[in-house]
Order: structure tokens, then C-alpha cells, then sequence
């Protein structure tokens, strides 16, 4: 069994081969997997294998038990990340329709004051703190949308990282193209 080929697995299957040829008991053998491995469908598997061993003396109906078990559960994981594929794009939109919407707000807005002619303070707005101001606020929102995006997408703040640095990216971007194409 561990002259076959099983992947990433393979390296630890011929650990634990190995350790068990050498007279250590099973439960620390799989003990000591658990630990290196970072996998929570791993842990558990390892875990129910312990138990039905301890408990079930390790017969081959409940190895089979587990067996379904480990398989309807990755149906379940493989059926969740199908059907949260088509929201990633999803933060993608919002970060740009955000960025945009806030510069065609500011701007829009900066045009009013201008074409209004009245005599107020209003009108001594500096328009680049306020579209710095506004644009930052923006791109820490976009941030965040991020990490919510990568938690979501692909169950992880480490993947929210990647997101949030394609977004952050995606609205400086957006931030720079949106008054070209802007006139009012």
C-alpha cells in the first residue's frame, strides 16, 4: 500500500508506515499526523480512525462507515465550492462601483458648487483633500471587501490577502481612470 502513489499523502503514508513497522502504537502514529497536518477534514478523518478503531476494534464495516463518511464529506465541500464560485467576481464589482461611484459623487458635486456661483465657504473646498480623503477611504473599503471575498471564496484570511491586493490594485485603477472618462 505505501509503494502506491497517493499524491501529497504519499510521503506521509510511508511515515506512518514506517513508524508502525516499528512497533509504535497506531493511535501515536496518527496522533503525530494530525499534528503535522493542517487539513481540518484530515484531523477529523484521523480523529473518527482512532476512535473506531479504540471503540469499534477497527472492523472492516467501520472502516467502511468512515470511508462514506470522507467521501460524502468531499462531495459536500466539493458542491460548496461550486456554488460560491460565481460570487468571487462579485467584490470585484463592488470595489469599482464603489471607487467610481464616490469620484462621480465628488466630482458631480464639485461642478455644483462651481457652476453655482454663490458666495459661501463651500467654495473654497479644496477638491484634491477631498478626493484624496474620499479615494483612500475608498481603498481600505476595498480592502476589506477583500478579505471578506477571499474568507468566502475560498475559506481563508491568507486567500483574502491575495483578493484584497488585486482589489486595492483594482481601485487605485479605478480611481485614476474614472475622471478621464468623466465629463460633466
Amino acid at each position: 500500500m505505501a509503494d502506491r502513489d497517493y499524491g501529497e499523502f504519499s510521503k506521509e503514508l510511508k511515515t506512518i508506515t514506517k513508524q508502525i513497522s516499528w512497533g509504535i502504537p497506531v493511535r501515536k502514529v496518527i496522533m503525530d499526523f494530525v499534528k503535522r497536518t493542517k487539513s481540518w477534514i484530515t484531523q477529523i478523518v484521523m480523529f473518527l480512525l482512532i476512535e473506531t478503531i479504540d471503540v469499534g476494534g477497527g472492523t472492516v464495516a467501520m472502516i467502511e462507515s468512515l470511508a462514506r463518511f470522507n467521501t460524502m464529506t468531499q462531495e459536500v465541500e466539493k458542491e460548496k465550492k461550486m456554488a460560491v464560485r460565481p460570487y468571487v467576481m462579485i467584490p470585484y464589482f463592488a470595489a469599482i462601483l464603489l471607487v467610481a461611484t464616490t469620484v462621480m459623487t465628488l466630482m458631480f458635486t464639485a461642478k455644483t458648487i462651481t457652476v453655482g456661483g454663490a458666495e459661501s465657504p463651500a467654495q473654497n473646498i479644496d477638491l484634491d483633500y477631498l478626493t484624496s480623503i474620499f479615494t483612500t477611504s475608498t481603498i481600505v473599503h476595498s480592502y476589506l471587501i477583500g478579505l471578506v471575498g477571499g474568507k468566502i471564496s475560498e475559506e481563508s484570511i491568507a486567500a483574502g490577502f491575495k483578493h484584497s491586493a488585486l482589489l486595492v490594485i483594482l481601485a487605485v485603477l479605478a480611481a485614476k481612470l474614472v475622471p478621464m472618462f468623466i465629463n460633466f
